[in-house]
This record gives C-alpha cells, sequence and structure tokens, in this order.
C-alpha cells in the first residue's frame, strides 16, 4: 500500500510537512518506507507499507501538553508522541524562528487552534497542503505565506489583519521537526529518489548520502516586520 502527496520540495514547510506526515504513519508499524519522486521542484512524497497504512484525521489528534518549569514554552504529546524539539538547538539566535511559541501562545494553542482551522471532513486519501485560512500565529517556513510588507505591500500588524495559513501544514510541521532536524549554519536539507526506512530517513534528510540520489537545498532566512524571520531564498546545493 501506497500513500502520495504532492508538494514543492523547496518549499521548507511542505517538505518538513511531508516528513510529519511520514512520522505519524511510521507509528502504525515497522518497515515503513519513504521517498521523493520527481526531476523537478513539484514532487510526490510517497510513503509505502506492505501493510495497511492510513493517514489519521489530524483535527482529532489529541493535544496536550505535559508539566514543565516554563509553561509557555512546555513540551506536548501528539497521539502520543512527544514533541519537544524547540527546547535545544534552535533555541540559538540564529535559527530563532524554529520554535513552537509566539508571544502569549504555547505550544499547545499553536498546535489546537491548527486543528480548529482544519475543514470538518478530513479526507485520509488526499491530504491537501493547499488548504488555507487566515491566523496569527505561523512558524514562517511556508514559501506560500508571507508576513513581509515589501512582500505583502503592506503591514498586516498595522492594519490588524491576520496571515494567509496552511493549517494541515503548519501542523505536520510541527510534527516533522521532532526526529527530521535541519542541519544548521547553514540550515540544509535533503530529498532522496530511493525508498528507505523512517529510521534511515532520519538521517537522509540532513545530508547527502551516497546511493540515494539525494538533493539538497539551502535555506536563507531574512527579518520581517514584528521581530520575525521568515524564508528568504532557497537554492539547490548538490545532486548525489
Amino acid at each position: 500500500m501506497e500513500i502520495r502527496l504532492k508538494l514543492d520540495r523547496m518549499n521548507p514547510g511542505m517538505f518538513f510537512a511531508a516528513l510529519g506526515t511520514l512520522e505519524l504513519l511510521s507509528q502504525q508499524g515497522p518497515n515503513i518506507y519513504s521517498h521523493f519522486e520527481g526531476d523537478g521542484n513539484l514532487v510526490d512524497f510517497i510513503v509505502s507499507s506492505e501493510q495497511a497504512i492510513a493517514l489519521p484525521d489530524l483535527k482529532s489528534l489529541s493535544v496536550e501538553a505535559l508539566p514543565f518549569y516554563d509553561p509557555s514554552t512546555a513540551p506536548v504529546l501528539v497521539n502520543g508522541m512527544l514533541l519537544d524539539w524547540w527546547l535545544d538547538a534552535y533555541k540559538e539566535e540564529s535559527v530563532k524562528s524554529l520554535k513552537l511559541w509566539a508571544g502569549l501562545t504555547t505550544p499547545r494553542a499553536m498546535l489546537r487552534n491548527y486543528q480548529s482551522l482544519m475543514p470538518r471532513e478530513f479526507n485520509k486519501d488526499a491530504l491537501n497542503f493547499n488548504v488555507t485560512t487566515k491566523t496569527k500565529s505561523a512558524f514562517n517556513f511556508d514559501t506560500r505565506a508571507s508576513r513581509d510588507p515589501g512582500v505583502v505591500g503592506y503591514s498586516q500588524k498595522d492594519a490588524g489583519e491576520k496571515s494567509v495559513l496552511y493549517p494541515y501544514t503548519e501542523f505536520l510541521f510541527a510534527i516533522g521537526m521532532q526526529n527530521f532536524r535541519p542541519q544548521l549554519k547553514p540550515l540544509l536539507y535533503f530529498t532522496w529518489a530511493r525508498p528507505i526506512l523512517t529510521s534511515i530517513a532520519h538521517a537522509a534528510c540532513r545530508q547527502s548520502i551516497p546511493g540515494l540520489k539525494s538533493h539538497g537545498f539551502q535555506v536563507t532566512l531574512h527579518m520581517v516586520s514584528q521581530g520575525l524571520r521568515e524564508v528568504d531564498a532557497i537554492s539547490e546545493i548538490t545532486a548525489a
């Protein structure tokens, strides 16, 4: 059985959302394989297994905060999976935008907000990363949703407007970041064209691995208004 997701692999938000999908599917049993199919930027991410696998209804997954000395950054359990990636290297100033809280919004609140913005009816056979809505809290890694006044044409903060957001992408991005950590300084991530187990994919997303037909991408961030960083440019760096 296989599940296919269409995405732009030069959009880091969609890339890590696809890996979040893989992480959820890998909870359903061993021997889950994945790879990227296609030569351009628009590719299929394929997750396959000999057993039956199905993406759960993301809107109904349990999201609970764990006891923590700082409730505003407390780790969470999503469907029993621990998420706490924002408490380590991503706290550094150079990648400060990689976090799961914003202002007074906690990690649990952010994830539950994304769930509330998802459509009521969830099609398990055709997850669509293009579902869009508007809200205030986002990771700023989805290149389709910019808060930069130079891109939007005005300050959304000054206008009191919410920003465009893709709730499935944001929710799955948070899950994908737990075990699929991009290389930092510079920020790099890699796709692979040959099917591999999830345990190997955890490493393949960080580096070019001979024999996997890896493609690497470097992300450049820049400061926008409201003290936030977002993606400025993405360039392909290698093919092996």
